[in-house]
């Protein structure tokens, strides 16, 4: 039995339930929930007994992403299995035809009935609210949690590498508009991802090689001498939405004649015929047809000169013209949303002259000008694109364009700042969803602001949306709008200006890059001292003192910064800056050191925070194993992965995991390491995060070279230092020439064992000094064992010859292993 069945018959008192789970069922979308039933005493069958094309759901794998359809999809029967023939036959199909024929319904319902085809499900691009094409490939990355963190490869070829060896069928919706980067990012794909399958609907051809078009045809209408004409699809479409609004409509002899030629006048055209039929609840067939006809000769009599007013533009203004003053303009003010919005922004943005949004937004609903949907972040309501593109020429010839324009910007500034507090609290949880549901909006408002020369909404805008930018991983795209938001606000308030630096600085210190922040900071440091907040100076003090590269003036500006948030009484500053100055102190091997980290952890988990928390215990965690304290730090590292929710597709995750795993390798439980780094290693990858990637293949490589596995091992390594390199990483470069100095020693290959590891010792300082306990003790027997083996002399010859090289030719020693030592 299915969950709706379920949800009829469950309260019968003769019938027990048992719930099977939640299983994929041929050609739909979503799971569903089967129940076994028993009576009078019948044993119920196990899941495991269920036999059939359905299969058990996964819970830790999301197989699609495709929207729950409201309304059925009605006829189309030839046409879906065109379309899924050359789906299965062609890397690209771009299904074409002009706005409201359908594209996106039938795409979206074919792709749904070939879920079971591939191994890793059907994903969904919607592009329409895409105004920037350089937002295209993270658009297009957003369903599979790959992000732009790292700035040192483009975004897609992280994707690219991400869906290489994946089964899957990706649809890019609505790319006309975008044309240009949909067909670069196309072509990109899958000349390096064999597996993958691609649908693009558009207006126009992407013009790629191996492209197969097809176009979407119109409904079938009834042929003039067809009597039975409830068999054709248009018709059918017609009859079952009238029906959703009159439930007691039926197609009789006397209406028959009106609903063909309805249905002819439209063209066949889906939205057309929808926007008709949503009208039978008011208008009797033959007054619908009336009232089209009135309209279409007027639109065609007043326009020839503009050339041929579509079909569709035919139906809209119909449907427009019998809506009321008010429901116009709220129809008009929708197309100032870019992805849809929540009732409550409709609320905020829109001036409808007193009357009540929400019965006006139900009554646009009804009539199929607005789509209605339900998410986890609530009810969403959106104009399709071609319904919006409408609605906003409305609007532009309006006097109030701009104000429209203006209130959906301040909306999303007060939203964006509001979700800068929120995100750092209780209800952390729920703002990212809902932060995630208005991003096309927040970007859009980001845009018009600029455009406009509103540099202070610009500013202020920026810089409340940068710590969702910060924890939801959007580091490449933060870096590109604080760049063009800093350059185009120069004439600003400096005070405005010198903040949205100090939000910019979190994002360089965490992609290790201080030299592209410091110059900044140390120009708003007087500014804000002079025209700024305490909490404002804290800010740029506590960031000056993460890019430190003087200890003493680290720990005075981490001191100064706890000084100025206690002053201003924020308690999540005082915990950021308390965790700044454990880490100092921390390197200085201070006993305080870790116990103001544990403090800043502590403070963050009573105010709520539970994210900043988990990421500061996680620091914490990985400090103390750094210190030898293994049993300790993997505790509290377990201990932060708990707190964070599993599902969750933050970074914060991974970087436990592969944490845990990098302790696993020290205390030499190498099966649990290499668990760990398998679960965490794809994420890093998919999410861009290099510095992690890297980190991971040298411990991988290092584990594997104490396994005897010595090719896989010099892999490892290798793909670390070079990494590690291109990332300016000196520390992660200095990790990695250590373990292929200890791989020299494993292989029996003292000579060259010793020259590397005295070029590593030489060249500590340069290489970042700070080494684990762990490090530290290996050298040490490495080191040991590689002069006994080749005797003090000789030792010391090859020893000093590696002493002797700079760091690029120790690098090119260690990669080349051709290379006579």
């Amino acid at each position: 039995m299915s969950d709706s069945m379920h949800d009829l018959v469950k309260n019968q008192p003769d019938l027990e339930l048992v719930s099977m789970g939640e299983f994929h069922l041929d050609n739909v979308a979503r799971p569903h929930g089967l129940f076994a039933v028993g009576a009078h005493g019948l044993t119920t069958p196990h899941a495991g007994s269920l036999s059939g094309k359905g299969r058990p759901v996964d819970d830790t794998i999301v197989l699609s992403n495709l929207p729950v359809q409201v309304t059925s999809f009605v006829g189309r029967v030839r046409e879906s299995a065109e379309l899924a023939k050359l789906i299965r036959g062609s890397p690209l199909v771009t299904v074409t035809g002009a706005g409201g024929c359908g594209k996106t319904r039938l795409s979206v319902q074919v792709a749904a009935e070939l879920l079971g085809e591939f191994a890793e499900g059907v994903w969904l691009v919607e592009l329409a609210a895409v105004d920037n094409a350089k937002l295209v490939v993270s658009q297009a990355a957003e369903p599979f949690g790959v992000r732009d963190m790292k700035t040192g490869r483009p975004l897609v070829d992280v994707l690219a590498d991400y869906l290489a060896g994946r089964e899957l069928l990706l649809i890019l919706d609505n790319c006309e508009h975008v044309i240009e980067s949909c067909a670069a990012l196309t072509e990109s794909l899958l000349s390096r991802c064999p597996r993958l399958r691609i649908v693009a609907t558009s207006r126009e051809l992407l013009g790629v090689p191996g492209e197969v078009a097809f176009p979407v045809p119109p409904l079938r209408m009834p042929a003039p001498e067809e009597t039975n004409i409830e068999e054709a699809d248009a018709v059918r479409l017609f009859v079952e939405r009238a029906t959703q609004v009159e439930p007691g409509f039926r197609l009789q002899p006397q209406t028959t004649l009106a609903v063909r030629e309805i249905v002819r006048r439209l063209e066949g055209l889906p939205l057309a015929i929808e926007l008709a039929a949503s009208r039978a609840n008011l208008l009797a067939p033959d007054q619908m047809l009336e009232h089209l006809e009135d309209k279409f000769r007027l639109i065609t009599s007043g326009r020839r000169d503009r050339g041929r007013h579509t079909t569709l533009e035919k139906a809209l203004d119909w449907s427009y013209d019998l809506l009321s003053e008010d429901e116009q303009g709220l129809f008009q003010q929708l197309a100032v949303f870019a992805g849809g919005c929540s009732l409550e922004a409709v609320v905020g943005v829109v001036d409808v002259n007193g009357a009540d949004p929400l019965d006006l937004l139900g009554r646009l609903v009804d009539q199929s000008l607005v789509e209605a949907s339900d998410s986890a972040g609530g009810r969403r309501y959106r104009l399709l694109e071609p319904v919006r593109h409408y609605a906003l020429g409305k609007l532009l010839t309006t006097l109030e364009v701009q104000s429209v324009f203006l209130r959906h910007a301040e909306y999303f500034v007060g939203l964006a700042e509001q979700s800068d507090r929120e995100l750092r609290g209780t209800h952390q949880n729920a703002w990212a969803r809902r932060i995630e549901l208005d991003h096309d909006n927040l970007r859009s408002a980001l845009d018009w602001s600029l455009s406009q020369k509103q540099d202070e909404m610009s500013l202020r805008l920026a810089a409340g949306m940068a710590w969702f930018w910060w924890v939801g991983g959007y580091w490449k795209e933060a870096q590109d709008w604080f760049v063009r938001v800093y350059e185009e606000t120069g004439d600003a308030d400096p005070v405005l200006r010198s903040r949205l630096v100090y939000k910019l600085a979190a994002l360089a210190v965490q992609q290790a890059r201080p030299a592209d922040v410091t110059p900044l900071l140390e120009a708003a440091l007087p500014v804000l001292m002079e025209s700024g907040t305490p909490l404002d100076v804290g800010w740029v003090m506590v960031y000056l003192s993460d890019v430190a590269t003087d200890p003493e003036r680290g720990k005075w500006l981490a001191t100064e910064s706890l000084s100025r948030f206690s002053e201003a009484g924020d308690a999540w500053a005082q915990a950021y800056a308390s965790m700044s100055l454990g880490y100092h102190l921390w390197l200085e091997d201070h006993p305080d050191g870790l116990t103001y980290i544990q403090e800043a952890v502590d403070d963050l988990t009573d105010l709520g925070d539970l994210w900043t928390a988990a990421w500061f215990a996680f620091n914490l965690g990985y400090r103390m194993a750094f210190s030898g304290d293994y049993a300790q730090g993997r505790q509290v590292i377990e201990r932060s992965l708990e707190s964070v929710d599993e599902t969750d597709d933050r970074w914060i995750i991974p970087h436990c995991k592969s944490r845990l795993a990098i302790i696993a390798t020290m205390t030499g439980d190498h099966d649990e390491a290499k668990r760990l780094f398998g679960e965490a290693l794809p994420v890093h990858q998919r999410i861009g995060d290099e510095n992690c990637t890297a980190l991971i293949h040298t411990y991988l490589g290092g584990m594997l070279s104490d396994e005897g596995h010595f090719a896989s091992a010099r892999q490892h390594l290798t793909a670390a230092v070079e990494g590690a390199g291109a990332l300016h990483n000196p520390y992660l470069v200095g990790a990695g020439l250590r373990r292929f100095g200890w791989l020299a020693a494993a292989e029996g290959d003292h000579r060259r064992a010793a020259r590397i590891l005295g070029a590593t010792d030489s060249l500590r300082s340069e290489l970042s000094g700070s080494i684990s306990e762990h490090d530290l003790n290996r050298m040490t027997e490495v080191t040991r064992d590689t002069e006994a083996a080749l005797g003090p002399g000789s030792f010391s010859g090859w020893w000093n010859s590696g002493v002797e090289m700079g760091l690029d030719e120790a690098v090119d020693f260690a990669l080349n292993p051709l290379e006579e030592a």
